[in-house]
């Protein structure tokens, strides 16, 4: 993750733009061996554009070297190609687990059982 966004090809930047497709946005997924990758493309007038002829180029340039492998916690990047300003912008995105004291959470429960194994444990 952090890692500069990748140029888009020149081939593909030109199938693009002769479908009128102005923005490319990416959103790429994983974090249990499996990655994920979910493309939007919109017009000037921010339509939605159906290249569905382009997903297999999208997917296999994008994709290319992630394996989405990780420790089970969701993570990925989310990469917006602006085609007319030659711009890109992005950003990394992860998900954290937190645990609470076990303590706090038996003490804040209505079960009967959960408070009395939490004050069986002090």
């Amino acid at each position: 993750m952090y890692e500069p966004i990748k140029p888009l090809p020149m081939a593909l930047y030109k199938e693009l733009t002769a479908l009128k497709v102005v923005t490319l946005k990416l959103e790429r997924s994983g974090g249990s061996d499996e990655g994920y990758l979910e493309s939007t493309l919109t017009d000037e007038d921010e339509e939605y554009v159906n290249a569905e002829s382009l997903d297999f180029n999208i997917e296999s340039w994008w994709m290319s070297d992630y394996s989405g492998a990780g420790d089970g916690s969701d993570y990925g990047d989310n990469v917006t190609y602006n085609l007319d300003k030659g711009t890109a912008t992005g950003h990394d995105w992860f998900t954290q687990r937190v645990y609470e004291d076990a303590k706090r959470v038996y003490e804040d429960a209505d079960i009967e059982d959960l408070v009395i194994t939490a004050k069986e444990r002090e």
